[in-house]
């Protein structure tokens, strides 16, 4: 770990990156690895992390314990700190991670689902789908 080049992420974190070669993980300012640099890239969502491993992306905890399982073939973010997962060109599913559930998204084309996500009322008002 020494060798790793080493950062403050900032913003939602007080954890730092740390980099071997284009591998990414997380050590907290101490020292202690909180992810292990296996990662091509992580991002803070409200105390979880977006993250991407072998190309595929999913949500995961600090701990590591996935939310959403690392099988998406790329992610978005939307509006309101929401991310978007696609399979296939397709939204398969929408993270909301301050209520930490998930959406069944009601269209799986993008643009579909900006011209709906800028009409909908806010999320709290409306109930989220959680999937198990």
């Amino acid at each position: 770990m020494q060798s790793a080049a080493a950062k403050r992420t900032g913003g939602n974190w007080p954890d730092i990156t740390t980099q071997q070669g284009d591998l990414m993980g997380l050590i907290d300012t101490l020292g202690n690895i909180i992810l292990p640099v296996e990662y091509d890239g992580l991002w803070p969502l409200k105390g979880d992390v977006l993250a991407v491993k072998d190309s595929l992306y999913g949500v995961i905890t600090k701990e590591g314990k996935e939310i959403v399982p690392m099988i998406y073939e790329s992610a978005e973010h939307l509006r309101n700190n929401r991310v978007a997962f696609y399979q296939q060109k397709k939204i398969r599913l929408v993270y909301d991670p301050e209520e930490k559930s998930h959406i069944r998204p009601k269209c799986t084309i993008m643009q579909d689902w900006r011209a709906m996500n800028s009409t909908m009322t806010r999320r709290t008002e409306q109930q989220p789908v959680i999937i198990q």
